[in-house]
């Protein structure tokens, strides 16, 4: 489930009303979120792979330290348990850190709008502006890089980094195009014209 419609009324609803267990990632800005949550920061969970829980009925509030402080809202996962996963240092080597099975499960079965987010915002252009019209200019740009890095997957059947495939692109788009500069039409005047001030004189 998109973060931008997690709530956890909306996973109460679908539960009581049509029997569907679900869980997503959910913002901390979203209505009925817990208080607690809302201002926890890196450093408040300790070192990376520390999640907090809470359970509100049969509802599983999650805060898992990743790079950030990601949120999770379940109805279908009980706190502990969990695996390990493998991540990144800032030095390029890869570490091993615990991983609960609520963020193994939703990894494993996240749709493609949450992968096609994460891809964008991991090596995003888009700048804040108060001007819509440029927000949704990136946006489209980044959604359409997405999708042809997806296609150049299914066709080359190769193992290209994202970030590696976005320079390519833009290597190539840079040498294929050719920007000319128009030039300014320059107007000669002849000294009669260019002497002639007395049109400048205030009557």
């Amino acid at each position: 489930m998109d973060n931008f419609y997690t709530s956890p009324a909306l996973l109460y609803e679908l539960h009581k009303d049509f029997r569907i267990q679900s869980c997503g990632t959910v913002r901390t800005n979203s209505v009925g979120y817990q208080e607690e949550f809302k201002s926890l920061k890196p450093n408040d969970l300790g070192e990376r792979g520390t999640s907090r829980t809470r359970v509100s009925g049969k509802l599983l509030v999650m805060a898992w330290k990743d790079k950030k402080v990601v949120h999770f809202l379940s109805m279908i996962h009980q706190p502990g348990g969990g695996t390990v996963c493998r991540r990144c240092n800032k030095d390029g080597n890869q570490v091993e850190i615990a991983c609960p099975k609520l963020v193994s499960d939703y990894q494993k079965y996240m749709g493609g709008v949450d992968r096609a987010d994460q891809h964008i915002q991991t090596y995003t252009c888009s700048h804040k502006s108060y001007k819509w019209l440029r927000q949704m200019f990136f946006q489209i740009i980044e959604m359409s890089c997405n999708n042809v890095f997806i296609y150049f997957h299914k066709i080359k059947n190769t193992k290209l980094r994202y970030l590696s495939f976005r320079d390519k692109l833009v290597k190539q788009q840079c040498s294929n195009s050719s920007v000319t500069r128009p030039r300014r039409s320059v107007t000669c005047l002849t000294d009669t014209c260019r002497l002639d001030v007395g049109s400048h004189f205030p009557c």
